[in-house]
């Protein structure tokens, strides 16, 4: 899946617009608006102009992508993340959709060249066929959380 092909990201933003807050949950404790809120936080690492490398990223990095990079590799269910990518007191669902679609949108606007070499704050820099992956992956795997 490209994201950056107008196709391929309409196909993504419309299971995101289909999904709704009687979407059946199949794993986790994130509500839906969490779920959403979790997504935009994400999403907005690669809106952010980094200047560099956390520690943990120059230790770990490039080992984590690798692995998430892998075309078997699935996310893990229920897996532990930086607990400043998650929301405990989301804004309402409409509201938490809505950003998530808008800053989704900001992702495929900027386009392919603009991610090309941009670093990222725990894999260092990655190529635009790297934030495509890392994204996809990353949305897909919620969105198959709730049935979407």
């Amino acid at each position: 899946m490209n994201l950056f092909d107008k196709q391929d990201f309409e196909i993504l933003l419309k299971r995101i617009k289909n999904f709704s807050e009687t979407s059946e949950k199949q794993w986790g404790t994130l509500t839906h608006a969490q779920m959403l809120a979790h997504c935009t936080e994400v999403l907005k690492i690669s809106q952010h102009d980094y200047k560099k490398q956390f520690l943990i990223g120059k230790l770990f990095g490039k080992r984590f992508l690798k692995s998430i990079l892998n075309e078997e590799h699935k996310i893990k269910k229920n897996i532990k993340s930086s607990k400043k990518l998650f929301v405990e007191n989301p804004q309402s669902f409409k509201e938490e959709k809505e950003a998530s679609m808008s800053i989704f949108q900001k992702f495929f606007d900027k386009g392919e060249k603009f991610y090309d070499g941009r670093l990222h704050p725990i894999f260092g820099h990655l190529t635009s066929q790297q934030w495509n992956d890392i994204t996809y992956k990353h949305l897909h795997h919620h969105l198959a959380q709730f049935s979407s």
